[in-house]
């Protein structure tokens, strides 16, 4: 856990600590960065991404606490760097956050357009469809009248051959 003097200083999450240290470029003991070893202290050194000598680093490993304890004292991580490092990722989540919102609304756009036109379309079918009845109705009206004048006519001459033919 990394503190500060202050209370409202402190960040308990081992992942945000191990992801702002390897964004920093710093070096661990191991390339194994999963499981960093106890014992050996972040420096500011390795914060600066400075490998340390061979010698140094098996010295370390013989030396016990009250050298780790003065190493971590003197090269502990700076608290504000890493508040602005956590408030910048927090502004770029914020800002991905919005620009999602953003397309999101533009696709809703989008949606709400294309079923605009679709709605229209299918208005413009329907009338279509409606015209062209009508048209056929017209026809079928026609027709009918010309069956029925027709038959008129053969019935009147019909009539009238009967009328010959009985006188």
């Amino acid at each position: 856990m990394a503190e500060n003097t202050g209370k409202s200083s402190m960040l308990g999450h081992p992942s945000t600590i191990l992801r702002l240290c390897n964004r920093a470029g710093v070096l661990f003991e191991d390339a194994d960065i999963d499981r960093v070893t106890g014992g050996r202290g972040i420096t500011k050194q390795k914060m600066d991404g400075v490998p340390e000598p061979e010698e140094d680093r098996r010295a370390q490993g013989r030396r016990r606490r009250p050298q780790v304890e003065e190493e971590q004292a003197s090269g502990a991580m700076d608290l504000s760097q890493m508040q602005r490092t956590i408030e910048e990722m927090s502004q770029q989540y914020m800002r991905a956050q919005e620009q999602q919102q953003e397309q999101y609304l533009r696709q809703q756009e989008q949606y709400l357009k294309a079923q605009e036109q679709q709605e229209h379309w299918q208005q413009q079918m329907m009338e279509k469809q409606e015209n062209f009845q009508l048209k056929m109705l017209d026809q079928q009206r026609e027709f009918q009248a010309k069956i029925l004048e027709g038959q008129r006519e053969q019935s009147a001459n019909f009539q009238e051959s009967f009328n010959r033919l009985s006188l």
